[in-house]
């Protein structure tokens, strides 16, 4: 009888799932959320614990294995965008991670039995992963035909109010306030309409929005109009306010502007605002 140590078993899932679902924030990519993605993996470990009970046999039909994927995902990556591909990702990784602990075991150990589990060390499972993390790395960039993009996630707070949103780094913006020389984070009007007073809804005309907001007492000295141009795109006014507080994937930004974009910045809302 095989004898199976439910701690050692917890952790060692715990850990494969945390890196399987880091690599899947890579390629994908998503700015990498670490407490989301612990409470993911101690989701996939403690179902690895559950399946080996006699009376959950079940859980480990293949189907169940793909809920449990899923609901993995959605722990990691939910409310982020692209969870479709984000999916087929973290599968793509766990069927590779899967077949080179399969193939590097039956290399060095030769063939066993089919079992809940595969023996194997920690120094194999290391290498295992490498191999198919380069792999897939490979795969994915060269499918996506583009240079991966820096992703950040930005938090902003006005008085009681807070938004979050992901962000695309652009080394090229060098958009600021005139004034005061504060760095400008343009981000969709639709993602920053929390901010703003209930009952409040934006033209899209930065000079008749300033307007509408400078009726607000609190918010008329936050307000600014500032000017921008863009490669195709004719030079105007974008409105912008100063909040209380900005953060970027939790560490304090310092003072900054968020200008409000009257378009969409991204087509398949990978990101919701440009930094």
């Amino acid at each position: 009888m095989d004898v199976i140590y439910v701690d050692s078993l917890f952790i060692l899932n715990a850990v494969i799932d945390y890196f399987i679902l880091l690599a899947a924030a890579r390629l994908c990519p998503h700015p990498p959320r670490r407490g989301r993605l612990a409470l993911a993996a101690g989701f996939g470990g403690l179902y690895a614990v559950i399946s080996v009970l006699p009376a959950f046999a079940f859980l480990r039909f293949a189907l169940m294995k793909l809920l449990c994927g899923e609901a993995m995902v959605l722990i990691a990556f939910g409310g982020q965008g692209r969870l479709l591909r984000t999916s087929v990702v973290f599968l793509a990784v766990s069927a590779a991670f899967g077949g080179a602990v399969w193939a590097i075991s039956m290399f060095f150990n030769g063939f066993f039995p089919a079992q809940p589990y595969i023996p194997v060390s920690m120094p194999m499972l290391a290498v295992s992963f490498s191999i198919c993390y380069l792999a897939v790395s490979l795969v994915f960039r060269r499918i996506g035909g583009r240079a991966e993009r820096k992703l950040l996630r930005v938090e902003i707070t006005l008085s009681s109010r807070s938004v979050a949103f992901t962000a695309l780094s652009d080394t090229g913006n060098e958009l600021h306030e005139p004034v005061s020389g504060a760095p400008v984070i343009t981000a969709e009007a639709a993602a920053l309409a929390p901010l703003l007073p209930p009952g409040i809804e934006l033209t899209g005309d930065a000079e008749t929005d300033f307007q509408l907001l400078a009726e607000d007492a609190a918010l008329r000295a936050r307000l600014r109009l500032i000017p921008y141009a863009a490669v195709g795109v004719n030079a105007g006014m974008l409105l912008a306010l100063r909040p209380d507080r900005v953060t970027v994937d939790g560490r304090a930004a310092g003072a900054h502007f968020v200008a409000f974009s009257p378009n969409t910045l991204c087509a398949d809302g990978e990101y919701q605002a440009v930094i």
